[in-house]
């Protein structure tokens, strides 16, 4: 049985693992970089590694697994990403007899090489998005791509999520994606391997859930909607799918369980389709599904739950799914999006949430502490709102307040952006496709909307100030780490942890 865990992430994921495995008795060590030595993970982990070195350190499977050794920790969480990906990570724990939240190794290895998955669906029978064969330089790609056709995206076989993903719209541009999706692979994967895939202008993008035990049972969950997106990366989450009726969700459940029926994996994950006029199988998550939080408070059913029960007997407890809820998740992130969504960087200086959580079926989560900083180089999440009920009407103008009603200071970010799109008429129908965003903000009429919006909502905020000059004149104070106050960061650096 797990007794303590060592969490391999850091932010707001490291927070959630840590307050679940609390809730469950069970202790948490917690390996930090040195700009996270003050971070609100650091401060409510049970024990907290300093390892003195850059964010490199979540990237280091050989320094994680050693920290747990010398933590006596019986188990390792990756959390979802890079690391929950690795099969060297999961490796290195079964070398060493520690529990690893996730799958084996063999069956990382193959799930994360995006270009096998799809050449065995195929052979299972299941339509996949169109895609060439693995590319290793541009003398081979380059006339590769003229006889596929544009536009298409260039994707690094070992990547996950957004990772490196390059979309492509023309041949003039066609080199300089390849060799940047390339070079980004290496930096991160230490490989190059590519493949070019289809790209599907008016196609919608959705993910199915699932859990997997030993045995091969395999339960699938409600799809979540991930088409609100811009550059790969996902800004709103829905599920179920508005766009769906019951006779297609039946046979999207009929195609996903027929992937994991002919693929040997023992965790939880979530397969992602891209819907045009059918569904096209894209690639697998090997890992607790990004919107994990929203399946929570829509559904019921705790991923984190079903991944402790399956990593400590290979299978898990029966349970019910809540059914006719609908909900919504808003990641904010620190992003400009008049410039092309470009990250920002700064400082948090005031945040707080005017509204009623219980009375609107909400809640925010995110890893910030006032005065916290977003550098340049750091992902630049916010948090995420969730937003659940009965009825998709009433949930939309819940979140839309919630929206209105969430204050953050110091950091330019995309909540209002999210606001307005949630507000038109392509979302509220169900219109929204996976290249909307994109395409739509070269649209001058649409911009406009946006720019309006974004300055009716900043006039508001500076009269507020005006309002309240004594809170608008606070500035955040240096904050020394907890851990300095109680000598314990000190006391642990001089014994090398």
């Amino acid at each position: 049985m797990v007794e303590k865990i060592l969490i391999a992430n850091r932010g707001e994921i490291a927070c959630d693992l840590i307050s679940f495995f609390r809730l469950k008795k069970k202790k948490t060590v917690l390996v930090v970089s040195t700009e996270d030595e003050t971070s609100l993970a650091a401060r409510i982990a049970d024990r907290v590694v300093f390892s003195g070195e850059g964010h490199r350190i979540y990237r280091d499977a050989q320094k994680i697994v050693k920290a747990a050794q010398e933590e006596k920790c019986d188990s390792l969480h990756p959390g979802y990403g890079y690391l929950a990906s690795s099969p060297e990570l999961a490796g290195l724990c079964e070398e060493r007899k520690i529990m690893f939240f996730g799958p084996q190794a063999s069956q990382l290895e193959r799930a994360r090489n995006r270009n096998g998955i799809l050449e065995q669906a195929g052979q299972l029978g299941v339509r996949t998005v169109e895609h060439s064969g693995l590319l290793y330089n541009t003398s081979e790609a380059s006339p590769a791509a003229v006889k596929f056709g544009f536009p298409l995206s260039v994707i690094p076989n070992f990547g996950y999520l957004n990772y490196g993903i390059q979309y492509c719209g023309k041949n003039s541009e066609f080199k300089d994606k390849f060799l940047l999706s390339q070079k980004e692979s290496f930096s991160l994967l230490g490989n190059q391997e590519v493949y070019l895939e289809r790209y599907y202008p008016g196609g919608y993008t959705i993910e199915v859930p699932f859990a997997k035990s030993g045995s091969g049972s395999v339960v699938i969950f409600p799809e979540i909607n991930t088409s609100a997106r811009s550059h790969f990366k996902k800004i709103i989450l829905e599920s179920p799918a508005p766009f769906l009726d019951q006779k297609k969700r039946s046979r999207l459940y009929e195609i996903a369980m027929k992937i994991l029926a002919g693929f040997d994996f023992c965790s939880v994950g979530s397969l992602e389709f891209v819907v045009t006029d059918d569904f096209l199988f894209s690639c697998l998550n090997p890992f607790i599904p990004l919107g994990y939080q929203l399946l929570l408070k829509n559904y019921g059913v705790d991923f984190r739950e079903l991944q402790l029960q399956i990593a400590e007997t290979g299978k898990f407890e029966p349970f019910s799914i809540q059914e006719g809820n609908y909900g919504i998740e808003s990641r904010i992130y620190a992003e400009r999006w008049q410039d092309n969504f470009r990250p920002c960087s700064g400082a948090v200086q005031d945040f707080s949430i005017g509204f009623d959580p219980l009375a609107a079926g909400a809640f925010f989560s995110t890893p910030l502490l006032p005065g916290e900083m977003i550098g340049i180089g750091d992902y630049p999440f916010l948090g995420k709102l969730v937003v659940s009920g009965k009825i998709r009407s009433e949930v939309i103008e819940h979140t839309c307040l919630a929206l209105d009603c969430l204050f953050l200071k110091g950091l330019v970010n995309n909540a209002t952006f999210i606001r307005n799109l949630i507000t038109s008429k392509y979302f509220q129908e169900g219109r929204l496709t996976m290249d909307f965003i994109d395409q739509q903000l070269k649209h001058k009429q649409f911009r406009k909307y946006l720019e309006d919006s974004e300055t009716a909502a900043q006039l508001a905020a500076a009269l507020l100030e005006k309002r309240n000059p004594t809170a608008a004149s606070k500035k955040p104070q240096a904050r020394e780490s907890i851990w300095s106050a109680m000598g314990r960061l000190s006391l642990m650096q001089k014994r090398g942890l």
